[in-house]
C-alpha cells in the first residue's frame, strides 16, 4: 500500500509542479481559433450563375475575333528575314535528336505591330514551330 501511495503522490506531484509554457499555450490558442474560423467558413455557400449576355447571333461581328493579318509584301519579307536569321541548334543525345529554335518574341511582336506583352496575354496567338522536314548531312 505504501508503494502505491508513493507512486500516486509522485504522479500528482509531477502535475502540481509542472511548468507552464506560455509560448506553447499561445500557439494552441491560435490553432483553436484557426479551426473555429474554418468551421465558420465551411457554412458559407457559394453559388454561380450565368451572366446576362445577349444570345449568339452569327451576323454580329462582336461575337467574333478578327484573326486575319493584313500582311503586305514588305512585312512578309521582314518576317522571312526574321525567321531565317533566328538561331537553330541541334544536339544528339542518344536515342533522341534535339532541335532548339531561339526566337526573339519581343522582336517578333514589334514586327507584327503588337505591344510588348502581347504573347503573354494571348497564349493562343504564340508562334508554334513544327519541323516540316529534317535532312541529315552525313
Amino acid at each position: 500500500m505504501k508503494k502505491q501511495m508513493l507512486v500516486f503522490l509522485l504522479f500528482v506531484n509531477s502535475f502540481v509542479f509542472a511548468q507552464k509554457n506560455p509560448k506553447l499555450e499561445e500557439q494552441i490558442k491560435e490553432q483553436i481559433a484557426e479551426i473555429q474560423n474554418l468551421i465558420q467558413l465551411s457554412k458559407v455557400r457559394i453559388t454561380l450563375s450565368s451572366g446576362s449576355t445577349p444570345n449568339f447571333n452569327p451576323k454580329e461581328d462582336s461575337f467574333f475575333e478578327d484573326t486575319k493579318l493584313d500582311i503586305n509584301q514588305d512585312l512578309n519579307d521582314k518576317l522571312m528575314g526574321f525567321f531565317n536569321s533566328s538561331l537553330v541548334e541541334y544536339s544528339a543525345v542518344f536515342p533522341y535528336s534535339l532541335i532548339a529554335y531561339d526566337c526573339d518574341d519581343y522582336k517578333l511582336q514589334q514586327l507584327l505591330g503588337k505591344e510588348g506583352g502581347y504573347f503573354m496575354s494571348n497564349w493562343d496567338k504564340r508562334t508554334i514551330f513544327q519541323p516540316i522536314s529534317v535532312e541529315y548531312a552525313d
